[in-house]
């Protein structure tokens, strides 16, 4: 009688989880494995300290944002049951200082270190956001500037602005995220490559 009336609860649980209209786990997604192009593209001569990428205030917090540009652009919005593992910052400082260090040759300086680096690549993430042209058709945009400072003269010796667009391959989060994380990555390649050129 307790086993069959195990087995009857079981399979009313098993029912409900598939019950039609029932919401979707929520998921959870970060960049994937790294690039190694970053250290192919050249290498940084001196140490280098990568302090955490600043932000605007709508980006830092885990929430994947998209925009309607068909409704309203200037809204942002964000998807209630996907998020990243982190804000948008903190994952593209963990690529971005993994990537300088490749190509430095293991020289990256953290910021709790208290050692005295060559150099100070300090950058800002400026969008971050998965925008519809329609409701079936999105594009991942991603936008960085990039301040590279001369540590020993505490002075700028080069600033340059990075974005790039991609197409999602699907009109939803999981679309989204993958564009996003690739269009992160691409930029990240492109910031060490010009970092190796401007401390030759």
């Amino acid at each position: 009688m307790f086993r069959l009336a195990s087995t009857v609860f079981a399979t009313a649980l098993l029912a409900a989880c598939q019950l039609p209209g029932a919401p979707p786990p929520e998921a959870t997604f970060d960049f994937g494995l790294p690039s190694v192009a970053a250290a192919q593209a050249g290498s940084i001569r001196g140490t280098v300290l990568v302090p955490e990428i600043a932000s605007p205030e709508w980006l830092d917090s885990p929430a994947i944002v998209y925009r309607l540009a068909y409704d309203d652009a200037a809204r942002t919005r964000i998807y209630s049951r996907s998020r990243w593992a982190a804000p948008p910052p903190s994952l593209v400082t963990q690529r971005l200082r993994a990537a300088v260090a490749l190509a430095s040759g293991g020289l990256l300086v953290q910021p709790q270190d208290a050692v005295r680096a060559d150099w100070v690549l300090r950058v800002d993430l400026e969008e971050f956001s998965q925008v519809f042209e329609a409701p079936d058709k999105s594009r991942a945009y991603v936008r960085m500037r990039a301040t590279l400072i001369r540590a020993t003269e505490r002075g700028v010796a080069a600033q340059r602005t990075f974005g790039t667009e991609r197409a999602a391959a699907s009109a939803d989060a999981a679309g989204g995220a993958r564009a996003l994380a690739s269009g992160a990555d691409e930029l990240v390649d492109a910031i060490v490559a010009w970092v190796a050129v401007q401390t030759r």
